[in-house]
């Protein structure tokens, strides 16, 4: 254990590490939110890293190294062989790969406690932050905590509870796949029902610490010294199999259902009106669920009557006919 957690004194030392591209507004997020070092919690180290933006993200990142020179490191680029790779691709995987990588190369090793890896467009609290520490105390053997990722756009759109990252989730038992696999998401069960995607058995329940292979939710707590140890690897759709297979040798990783994060997109950022939202999801995260299970079970009960309805109709015109 290290001084930092034993000395009351002192203060646990993180390390936030981002890679972000067209993200002024997010960089004005996170300047509010981790707002005056004195003021703060936890000490925090800052590693950034930014290529190509074609919005005022290098400015932003300026003045947020500007307002904590002592705490933030960052690296800023224009590269010629810049990619913009959309979709599932080996060739994304291996490019996202790199670029954290890269980063990882500039700040060299880290000396804190914990090093949280976010992406943009992530919108999280410190009490976030306070539960999935508490993790480490509880369950000794973990070595990487995630949150519930709450995808935006479905929520506002579809009132779906849907988990967003559903791309480097790998359950305990090796099963991926694109949809996510949530009981508590109703448009995603919806479709593995219409479609047969996968049993239900397999689906995994929120207000739990979930034991996965793999998971990113684009907020991952590690503890620094096996950070220090691992990269990403080439060769997969997705950057973070490959780094959650090695953190796997070090000890287990979790995602903490009972805490949430939330992603959105360029489309529908509108952080304030998220951040509250945020607030109410952890604040009454087991009556969202309940709320989305009780709305499921309310459609299936409906949708049980209509059939009863159909076969009573059904009998009743045999009964006339003949």
């Amino acid at each position: 254990m290290s001084t930092n957690e034993t000395n009351d004194i002192s203060k646990i030392t993180i390390s936030i590490v981002l890679i972000i591209k067209n993200g002024e507004e997010y960089m004005r997020y996170l300047d509010e939110i981790f707002g005056n070092q004195q003021e703060q919690k936890y000490d925090y180290m800052f590693y950034i890293y930014e290529n190509n933006s074609t919005d005022k993200t290098k400015m932003e990142i300026e003045n947020f190294f500007l307002k904590r020179p002592d705490k933030c490191k960052y690296l800023m680029e224009n590269v010629s062989h810049n990619l913009n790779l959309s979709g599932i691709s080996i060739e994304r995987g291996t490019y996202m790969a790199k670029l954290r990588n890269k980063l990882k190369d500039f700040h060299g090793t880290l000396d804190s406690t914990y090093t949280i890896i976010i992406d943009c467009d992530v919108l999280f609290s410190h009490d976030i932050i306070d539960e999935a520490l508490n993790v480490f105390k509880t369950h000794p053997n973990v070595a990487a905590v995630t949150a519930f990722d709450v995808c935006w756009y479905q929520y506002v759109n579809h009132n779906s509870i849907h988990y967003y990252d559903t791309l480097a989730l790998i359950t305990e038992n090796n099963y991926r796949n694109t949809q996510c696999i949530f009981s508590s998401c109703i448009s995603c069960r919806k479709d593995r029902a219409l479609n047969k995607i996968c049993d239900e058995k397999i689906l995994l329940s929120n207000n739990k610490i979930i034991n996965v292979n793999s998971a990113f939710g684009g907020f991952l707590l590690i503890k620094t010294d096996i950070y220090n140890q691992v990269k990403w690897e080439n060769n997969d759709v997705c950057e973070h199999h490959s780094f959650c297979k090695n953190i796997k040798k070090f000890g287990n990783i979790v995602i903490n259902s009972n805490i949430n994060v939330i992603t959105t997109v360029p489309a529908i950022r509108n952080y304030n009106a998220i951040q509250s939202s945020l607030v109410q999801f952890n604040s009454k995260s087991d009556s969202v669920t309940q709320n989305a299970a009780a709305y499921l079970n309310k459609k299936i009960i409906h949708k049980k009557i209509i059939q009863k309805k159909r076969i009573h109709k059904k009998i009743h015109l045999n009964i006339i006919y003949n």
